[in-house]
């Protein structure tokens, strides 16, 4: 430490965690606090796990997203996606579940193909029902102009399924 030759510097971090469910998500909450006698920084980092059931599987359609990889898209792009997904559905965005984040290398353009499926709602058995593929493709379909305004992002087609991700799933349990 050059500036300060003789003496230590010492970083007391507070880390508070803390885990709760709901419906099939387990979400895990760490805080971090870092004082340094006059200022104290703090940092919250909240980890998200959702169980993907073959129904929400089923009921998914992608989206293929043009001038975009995978990286540019997990940044601020991403809630701007997910708040567009449910402003055009309309629903909450607690109840859109991106499933699947992937590069294309079939193609020689840059196309990101981005699975969804949306909850509908919680029946009275605590199971979630999601809208049909189908309900969300016209859905998208008849408002991929207003996606592509409200989230910045070029929706090239929407796919039926995710039928590559469907069968890399099963593959990896044959």
């Amino acid at each position: 430490m050059p500036f300060f030759p003789n003496k230590q510097r010492y970083i007391h971090a507070y880390i508070h965690t803390y885990t709760h469910t709901y419906i099939h998500t387990y979400i895990h909450t760490v805080l971090l606090m870092c004082p340094d006698g006059i200022n104290e920084v703090r940092a919250m980092c909240r980890l998200y796990v959702r169980f993907v059931t073959e129904e929400m599987l089923m009921n998914s359609i992608t989206v293929r997203l043009k001038n975009i990889r995978q990286s540019g898209f997990l940044s601020p792009l991403y809630n701007l996606f997910m708040s567009s997904l449910a402003s055009i559905i309309p629903t909450v965005e607690e109840n859109v579940f991106i499933i699947n984040v992937l590069d294309d290398t079939d193609v020689s353009e840059t196309i990101l193909n981005v699975t969804f499926s949306v909850r509908q709602k919680v029946d009275h058995g605590g199971q979630d029902v999601f809208y049909s593929q189908q309900f969300l493709r016209e859905k998208v379909y008849l408002q991929r102009v207003l996606l592509a305004r409200l989230s910045n992002l070029e929706v090239s087609i929407i796919l039926i399924g995710c039928v590559k991700l469907w069968s890399k799933v099963t593959d990896a349990f044959m």
